[in-house]
């Protein structure tokens, strides 16, 4: 086979784009700030409509407006008026699907995190407050838990509904969603399997609010809530423990304190499934894996964590007395593992 090589042009285009990419996110992340999509609910509004209604200035909000438009995340439909677009929709707080706290966190938490990669490559540290006690202290910075919390819940939404979908946990009394936040996994799953009954576990502050989002999904009456850490133990009852994002937060050491907890709590022969995206074994130009390469990136400033390959996490669980059993894919861009208990 012959390989085309791309264009001096080609590869000029594609240089600036992967240098300036920040637009997008920093674009992103205001019109969510602003509500410009909120303001644009209603129908087409000119320029100077939505500034009055965001507080922001007209000429700048215009400029503004049309950098979303070539986004996708506007419309113009004349020389003074625009209207929002599905995708732009879902920068609001109050639809479904929506990904207004992540679109918040990455020009907050992980925007000042990003700043520091030089920093962070050096060194191998986090850049920012991070760690059990940075999470911990999430109880004394509610503005920012909230969006930490709700970035968390917006990204797991879709991959949520996916596991649901492609692995069977109806085969299970009750299972516990462990480092579950508000319960987003925890929903999707007792959604589609209505006699499965499950529990958040998870840092006592969020209680009241992953309560609340279990009873606004319809799922209140089969679900609970039991406040902890992770590090410490965790319950033991469940058939099934689930881990969505969790690992990626962590160390090797640090997760191996996790997973010998759940095995300590679990039954022989039970069942652990870790959600996560999945690092090929060699790294390639190729879209499908970015999501996991920026995250990687991402777990290394915020967290001090990784994303694994399957030979890592494999190691990694076998080290705790798991085996792994087999990975579930999806149309998502997080993989399903499937472990037992020894």
């Amino acid at each position: 086979m012959t390989d085309t090589k791309p264009d001096a042009m080609t590869l000029r285009r594609e240089m600036i784009e992967l240098i300036g990419g920040s637009w997008t996110t920093q674009i992103t992340g205001t019109a969510a700030r602003l509500k410009i999509a909120q303001h644009l609910a209603a129908g087409a509004a000119t320029a100077e409509e939505v500034a009055a209604a965001a507080g922001s200035a007209p000429g700048a909000t215009r400029r503004l407006l049309r950098a979303m438009c070539s986004l996708g995340l506007a419309r113009q439909v004349d020389a003074t008026r625009f209207e929002s677009t599905p995708k732009g929709d879902l920068l609001r707080s109050d639809v479904a699907g929506s990904f207004y706290g992540m679109s918040l966190s990455w020009t907050e938490r992980l925007w000042n995190a990003w700043g520091g990669l030089e920093a962070g490559i050096r060194t191998g540290e986090p850049q920012v407050l991070s760690g059990a006690d940075g999470f911990a202290s999430m109880a004394e910075r509610p503005d920012e838990a909230a969006v930490l919390n709700q970035s968390q819940a917006d990204r797991s939404r879709g991959a949520a509904a996916e596991v649901a979908r492609v692995y069977d946990f109806s085969r299970f009394g009750e299972v516990m969603d462990v480092g579950g936040g508000y319960g987003t996994v925890l929903a999707a799953i007792l959604r589609a399997c209505p006699a499965v009954r499950g529990k958040v576990f998870d840092l006592a502050y969020l209680e009241e609010k992953s309560l609340a989002f279990q009873a606004g999904e319809g799922v209140g009456e089969r679900s609970g809530f039991v406040g902890g850490s992770f590090f410490d133990g965790v319950p033991s009852g469940p058939d099934c423990y689930i881990l969505k994002s969790i690992l990626h937060d962590w160390d090797d050491d640090q997760c191996r304190t996790i997973l010998r907890n759940i095995v300590a709590a679990s039954k022989p022969g039970g069942t652990v499934i870790v959600i996560e995206q999945v690092l090929p074994e060699i790294a390639e130009d190729d879209p499908v894996h970015h999501s996991a390469f920026r995250t990687d990136l991402t777990m290394l400033l915020g967290t001090g964590g990784l994303e694994r390959t399957e030979a890592e996490f494999r190691a990694l669980m076998k080290a705790c007395g798991l085996t792994l059993r087999r990975l579930v894919p999806n149309e998502s861009e997080f993989m399903v593992l499937e472990a037992t208990v020894d």
